[in-house]
């Protein structure tokens, strides 16, 4: 869990370069599904690339994480604003296609997931933690905000018509009324929930922890009424795996996620499991015949991961993302597997141009989420641009025919190995301009406090252009690693003292107006950090639930935040004409 992954190429002066080595949490971020939902009545599709089509809904379209099935067809939610990550918004669809925005709360962060509860559709948002109810006129209302959740971050909502169950990192709240919320008994010493759905005995919890640095183990908890549960006696069957969805229909619950294939030496190996009382699991067939080979760069995390779960008349649908190795970037693509009616065997649907999502060493793209509603499935992820893509079945007129990529030359890193990440904690707010400190009124004035602000950065944490890491952040790693709690304590907070200091930097320089978007997105960036070091101090000393400090640089917006600086920079350099200049210390033009 050790060390600053986020590293990128490039040159300040040129458009962004994609971080040079695989973030695999981008890739898993907690992804919602739709088994909270009853099944509708439809069959599922062949696993056949002609009965799907791709629709991509542009870089000003909407900004999709998840959809359900409701009544007269879909329900997404997600951000309102590209690369504004504390936008939100709702969307309705009859056909997957043409989506209609049905609210724009001021969540302060998008939403990423819901589901069906009564009459209502219920949203969470992850960080800062909240929920939202819809009424019978679909207005929605935000009925419990952060402080009914302790703070915590939430990845998944599940609902049986009168109980509600939110579930996120270590812990699990419930509700009659999704307006007073009350933390249940939960037996996760070191692991983290990332889905949860009514069935079973009454509710089903899945996720996982880390027993070694590369080895991941699958956690199931049981619950009758969603306050007290029970954790799943260890199961053969879950070994070097990690659960990411969970469903349940006609008494039977599957589950999905991935493997590694100590055989095939593949560390993402796509993977389902069957269980008919939610206690004892069998691991189900998986036919892929797209995954990468034998040829592979030896530890590099290239695979498949089934992410997302859905129900139909005769089956299953799982949706996910698939990643190999092309040169020093990677090549993700969109999967769909189809399963028969109990989950034991599954093929994915074989693999064309219109599922690759694009070339990347972030894997910010993929399929996230699947839901059917009357005759029709929809899946929806993210693709180079970048925007949310649709893919439907059966297949729609009007679709994108992507042409096929081409390959890469040989790589020139070494794949960065490492677990998939965990949970991040909330993200702090911006400061304000401290006192004795003048704000920017010209660009000299914006260049000096904003490079100040990554002349701090450098030394809180090292160079993300490099991926050299400060003396400070290798100390922490090296703490973090053998568990030295106390140091790690005093180094993540020498470290946080740097990066205060450089938020308020970038306090000051945000006054110069032509600055403004470009300081928002680099303060996202360092508020990343400072979560990210808060989560290795919680590893160091071993708190329970302690999240994956990657996952909670990325869960923190992170990445997001890297990929608007560059954009916003390209305004500011225009504002300053002539002047633009590097900072002295980073090759960055701000």
């Amino acid at each position: 869990m050790s060390g600053n992954r986020f590293h990128v190429h490039g040159a300040s002066s040129r458009a962004p370069a994609r971080p040079a080595v695989m973030l695999l949490g981008a890739l898993f971020v907690a992804a919602a599904c739709a088994t909270g939902v009853a099944p509708t009545d439809i069959a599922s599709p062949t696993p056949s690339a002609a009965e799907w089509s791709r629709h991509d809904l542009g870089r000003t379209g909407p900004q999709i994480r998840a959809v359900v099935a409701a009544d007269q067809g879909f329900v997404g939610v997600g951000a309102s604003t590209p690369h504004d990550v504390a936008s939100s918004g709702i969307w309705a669809s009859t056909d997957g296609l043409a989506w209609t925005v049905l609210d724009e709360p001021r969540a302060g962060r998008s939403l990423i997931e819901l589901a069906a509860h009564d009459s209502a559709l219920v949203a969470i948002s992850a960080s800062p933690a909240g929920f939202w109810m819809s009424d019978a006129e679909g207005q929605w209302t935000q009925t419990a905000d952060a402080d009914a959740f302790g703070g915590g971050l939430l990845t998944s909502v599940a609902s049986n018509g009168k109980t509600l169950v939110v579930a996120g990192g270590g812990q699990v709240w419930t509700s009659t009324d999704g307006r007073a919320f009350e933390e249940a008994e939960v037996p996760i010493a070191d692991g983290n929930v990332t889905d949860v759905v009514a069935g079973g005995p009454g509710f089903v919890a899945v996720g996982s922890t880390y027993v070694a640095s590369m080895e991941a183990k699958a956690l199931v908890w049981l619950s009758r009424d969603g306050r007290a549960w029970e954790a799943v006696e260890d199961d053969e069957a879950f070994k070097m795996s990690e659960l990411r969805a969970v469903g349940a229909h006609d008494g039977r619950l599957v589950a999905t996620g991935w493997f590694t294939d100590a055989e095939t030496g593949l560390f993402f190996t796509p993977s389902a499991w069957t269980s008919d009382d939610g206690t004892a699991w069998s691991r189900a067939t998986v036919v892929d015949d797209h995954l990468p080979d034998a040829s592979s760069p030896e530890g590099a995390l290239e695979g498949a991961v089934m992410m997302a779960l859905a129900r139909g008349r005769d089956g299953w649908i799982a949706a996910g993302t698939s990643v190999a190795a092309q040169g020093d970037l990677a090549a993700v693509d969109a999967a769909i597997w189809t399963s028969n009616a109990d989950g034991t065997r599954w093929e994915r649907v074989p693999h064309e141009a219109r599922f690759e999502a694009g070339m990347s060493t972030s894997l910010e793209f993929g399929a996230s989420s699947v839901a059917v509603s009357g005759d029709r499935a929809v899946v929806i992820g993210r693709t180079e641009g970048p925007q949310t893509t649709s893919w439907i079945s059966p297949a729609q007129a009007g679709g994108t025919e992507p042409s096929p990529r081409g390959s890469a030359p040989p790589p020139t890193d070494v794949p960065v190995t490492g677990p998939i990440a965990t949970p991040a904690p909330p993200v702090p707010a911006p400061p304000s301009v401290p006192s004795g400190s003048l704000a920017a009124i010209s660009y000299e004035e914006y260049w000096h406090t904003t490079c100040a602000a990554w002349d701090s950065l450098i030394r809180a944490v090292g160079n993300p252009e490099t991926a050299e890491g400060s003396e400070l952040s290798r100390a922490l790693d090296a703490a973090v690693e053998a568990r030295d709690g106390a140091s790690a304590d005093e180094l993540a907070a020498e470290i946080l003292t740097e990066i205060t200091v450089g938020r308020e930097h970038l306090a000051a320089a945000r006054a110069w107006q032509p600055g403004e978007r470009a300081v928002s997105a680099t303060d996202g960036m360092f508020a990343a950090f400072e979560v990210m070091t808060e989560a290795k101090r919680a590893v160091a000393n071993e708190e329970p639930g302690a999240p994956d400090p990657q996952r909670a640089f990325e869960e923190a917006g992170g990445i997001e935040a890297w990929y608007a600086i560059f954009e916003a920079l390209e305004e500011t350099r225009a504002a300053a004409g002539s002047v633009a200049k590097p900072c002295p210390n980073v090759p960055l033009m701000p």
